[in-house]
């Protein structure tokens, strides 16, 4: 039998006697979603350069259904108005999502779809309502939050500011459920399986180009089906267009995924490109394209399920007329999703107890904790331990272990190394505070009094989590550094640090002597002292040493001003007091008692505290983070210092309050090591 234009009584017959997936298995108030489990990390990518994943991890068997989706309404778009709009009104047609209700406390919103439709996948949803769909997975369901998770979208809807339409979207390292990401799709779709090296079919039905898949829909299916029109028509027509997921019941894929060829274009977090929209200011216009892949009941060829089809805007990225249709708050009848339970992307170095936020092998990772005990040796963070081998430390003391391994369970916390464990005692005592992930404002709009051009537009900035230094690094962790080859060994440094301190025949830092003068008599930098004059290069190299690396600009000011709200203009608040930090005009007694021609141990201004607890973020030193300066996104006056200048944050003991400031931009050489010049630690 063929595909037809219509639903006519056969199709009807088609329907009650074909296999339906049950989807459903948690019972009452509760939202199943099968998975298969994707296996062989680290396989090779396809000659399109897709499909290599570097983990474990599972992916939805199904797309999200009617069914499904219509649970997540009744429990995030009933009593508020549905402020994110989760609820297309087509959704009513296009996969008989029907809503009732007033959408008040006392009239509550209710959803409810036929179940002849239960099992059909979702559509008229965008990227943004699949994003918040995998929060609410990741948050427990219920009244799970669907704002922040592995998506953090703070009531972003993207037709009100397109400012920040999608680009700052990105999965955060706490992901539990996501929608897919690109290659994630691709593997589970067309890798054959059985190793790293197994190969790619063409179609996700387990084809190639030489045997193309049908759209015929038939009991059994023969296999190698897919629902998608040809010439003959639609595979269902009208109303229901799409089939019941893993309808194709030997269509799947090599992992036993079902229809990721055909019935609805399902949506993947790769950025494919930005969109202008001219007719708005040059600040608000720009806007970034979402991934679609699969194909879907409209594909009008068979093509559109091949691997080599990655769905974009072929008219171009310029013009409005087209420029919207990929857009990531676009909701269409023949686009829906399915989600991945996933271990989150690569970090380089993380606690003991953050271990579940690791990439599965073959990808290195440095873990960093204290000796907790020497005999059996194991080190831990107060919450994990894991045992190591190798080295002889003491209870106490901070160590990095650098491996490959694996992973015993998909979220438990049990390494074991792989090959040679590179482990080796870093700096003790180096305290680090946690900074949460989520947006915050960056820079100013010339409204603090002080402003610099470089410090405009204010803007808002997404990170995900991460940790910074309480305090600077100080003279006695460097020092710990040096006795340990910091100087020596190669593997700590970036090629042209390396350079750098051969050719300057580097062994220390610039004034490293304890007793210096430097404007007011002598005074001696004790190990509290943060030290300075290290140029960027010997920054980096310890970071990498420590199992960690610089912040980045935006990290540091983050860490530095931001309330939760909105951003201080100094660390402490919005008022300058100069007994707050070590700066120029910091003549007294109060506040440490220091002379202005000098520093200060670590921690001598606990008035001056960033919001997060970070001390001297204003004075003491300057600090070294990993950034080129360049303009702000929007900035009228834009300039690019890549490759020449790095950035340079907080002032120091010798300058004044508009330079202290956490906004306020400085730039340095790579090479330059003044006596004003330290930094902190970022992991």
């Amino acid at each position: 039998m063929k595909k037809v234009f219509a639903l006519t009584t056969v199709a009807v017959l088609w329907f009650g006697g074909l296999v339906q997936a049950n989807v459903f298995n948690l019972g009452t108030g509760f939202t199943n979603l099968e998975t298969v489990p994707v296996g062989d990390p680290g396989n090779a990518a396809d000659t399109s350069g897709y499909g290599s994943v570097g983990y474990a991890y599972h992916i939805g068997k199904y797309e999200v259904t009617a069914k499904q989706y219509a649970d997540f309404l009744n429990h995030k778009a009933t009593c508020n108005g549905d402020p994110y709009g989760l609820y297309n009104t087509a959704m009513a047609a296009g996969c008989n999502i029907q809503r009732t209700g007033g959408g008040t406390v006392a009239n509550p919103y209710i959803y409810t779809v036929a179940d002849d439709w239960a099992n059909r996948p979702v559509n008229y949803v965008s990227f943004l309502d699949a994003c918040r769909f995998a929060n609410w997975l990741g948050n427990g369901q219920g009244d799970g939050n669907t704002e922040d998770g592995a998506y953090t979208l703070w009531g972003y809807t993207g037709w009100n500011d397109r400012r920040y339409d999608g680009g700052y979207i990105y999965r955060n390292d706490c992901a539990k459920w996501a929608v897919t990401s690109e290659d994630e799709w691709y593997k589970a779709a067309y890798y054959k399986a059985g190793g790293i090296a197994a190969g790619y079919w063409d179609y996700p039905t387990q084809s190639d180009i030489s045997m193309t898949p049908s759209n015929d829909l038939v009991n059994p299916d023969p296999g190698n089906n897919a629902n998608f029109s040809d010439q003959a028509g639609y595979t269902v027509g009208a109303p229901y267009y799409r089939t019941n997921v893993g309808e194709f019941v030997n269509s799947e894929s090599a992992y036993g995924t079902f229809d990721q060829g055909g019935n609805v274009w399902e949506w993947n977090e790769a950025i494919l490109g930005t969109g202008r929209d001219p007719t708005e200011s040059e600040w608000e216009q720009y806007f970034v394209y979402r991934g679609w892949r699969g194909g879907s009941f409209s594909s009008s060829n068979v093509s559109c399920l091949q691997s080599s089809y990655r769905h974009y805007d072929s008219y171009g990225f310029d013009t409005r007329e087209f420029g919207w249709i990929y857009r990531p708050v676009v909701e269409a009848s023949y686009t829906g999703f399915r989600v991945s339970e996933v271990v989150p992307g690569p970090v380089r170095a993380v606690r003991i107890s953050d271990l579940s936020n690791t990439p599965l092998p073959p990808n290195p990772i440095k873990v960093w904790g204290t000796v907790t005990s020497a005999s059996p040796m194991k080190i831990g963070d107060g919450t994990i331990e894991i045992p190591v081998s190798g080295l002889a430390a003491l209870p106490g003391d901070f160590v990095v272990v650098t491996c490959t391994y694996r992973v015993d369970g998909l979220f438990n916390h049990v390494l074991t190394a792989l090959g040679p464990t590179d482990i080796y005692i870093s700096p003790a005592h180096v305290q680090m505070v946690r900074i949460p992930a989520g947006h915050f404002l960056m820079g100013n709009n010339g409204d603090e009094g002080y402003s610099w051009g470089d410090e405009h537009p204010q803007h808002s900035v997404v990170l995900p989590g991460y940790y910074v230094g309480k305090y600077e690094i100080t003279r006695g962790e460097y020092r710990v550094f040096m006795n340990a080859g910091g100087y020596s060994n190669p593997s700590y440094w970036s090629s042209e640090g390396w350079s750098w301190r051969v050719n300057e025949n580097r062994t220390q830092p610039e004034y490293w002597d304890a007793v210096q003068n430097w404007g007011s008599g002598s005074f001696t930098q004790t190990d509290n002292h943060p030290v300075v004059g290290v140029s960027y290069y010997e920054a980096e190299a310890f970071c990498s040493w420590a199992g960690g690396r610089l912040p980045t600009e935006a990290e540091w000011e983050k860490a530095a001003r931001w309330t939760g709200s909105y951003p201080n203009v100094y660390p402490w608040a919005n008022t300058w007091d100069g007994q707050n930090c070590n700066n120029w005009f910091d003549y007294s007694a109060a506040g440490g008692g220091y002379a202005k021609y000098q520093t200060a141990p670590v921690g001598s201004y606990p008035g001056g505290l960033s919001p997060y607890g970070c001390h001297d973020m204003a004075g003491n030193a300057l600090e070294w983070c990993q950034d080129w300066t360049k303009s702000y996104p929007g900035s009228t006056t834009p300039f690019d210092n890549t490759n020449v200048y790095r950035a340079l944050r907080g002032g120091a003991w010798n300058t004044d309050p508009g330079r202290v400031r956490c906004a306020y931009r400085s730039q340095g050489l790579p090479s330059d090591n003044d006596h004003s010049i330290g930094f902190r630690l970022a992991r």
